[in-house]
C-alpha cells in the first residue's frame, strides 16, 4: 500500500513541476544588458555579444545542431545590447571586447518562451600590464612564449 502511495505522489509532484523550456516552445524572447568597464562603470561601446541557439550542453562543452543559430549583436555608445527573436532554452552569452584587447567572458542564462531578460550585465576589468620572464625546468628563459590571462566569472 505505502508503494502505491509514493507513486501517487511522485506523479503529483511531477504534474506541478514547470516544464523546461524547450525551442519548440513558440514565443520567442530576447536577451539584454549592459557592458560597463569594473573599475569606472563607463560604458563599453562596440563590444560583441553573441549566442547559439538550438545547442545543447554537457559540462563546459556546447553541443551544435543542423539547426544552430548565432545571434551577435554589438553594444552602443551607452554600453546596451540585446539579442532578439530568440526560442527558449538554456544560452551561453559570450562577450567579446573589441580589439586591441582580446577578452571573451561568457555567462549561461535560461530563456523562458516569450522573455525578455533584461539583466545580463557584463563588468569587463581594468586593463593591466604583466610583465616577466617564462623560464623552463631548468630556470632557462623560453622565447616565443605566449601567455592567455583567463578570468573567472
Amino acid at each position: 500500500m505505502r508503494f502505491v502511495t509514493l507513486i501517487i505522489l511522485a506523479g503529483v509532484a511531477a504534474a506541478q513541476a514547470p516544464a523546461p523550456p524547450t525551442a519548440d516552445s513558440g514565443r520567442h524572447g530576447s536577451i539584454s544588458g549592459v557592458v560597463t568597464d569594473a573599475g569606472t562603470g563607463a560604458p563599453i561601446a562596440d563590444a560583441k555579444i553573441t549566442v547559439r541557439t538550438n545547442v545543447r550542453y554537457s559540462g563546459d562543452t556546447m553541443i551544435g545542431s543542423p539547426q544552430s543559430k548565432v545571434v551577435n549583436a554589438v553594444s552602443d555608445s551607452a554600453g546596451h545590447y540585446k539579442l532578439d527573436d530568440l526560442p527558449a532554452g538554456l544560452y551561453g552569452v559570450m562577450l567579446q571586447m573589441p580589439p586591441p584587447a582580446i577578452l571573451f567572458k561568457s555567462k549561461r542564462v535560461t530563456l523562458r518562451a516569450g522573455e525578455d531578460l533584461s539583466t545580463v550585465a557584463f563588468q569587463v576589468p581594468q586593463k593591466g600590464t604583466v610583465s616577466g620572464r617564462v623560464l623552463d625546468q631548468n630556470k632557462e628563459p623560453i622565447a616565443g612564449v605566449s601567455l592567455y590571462l583567463l578570468l573567472p566569472e
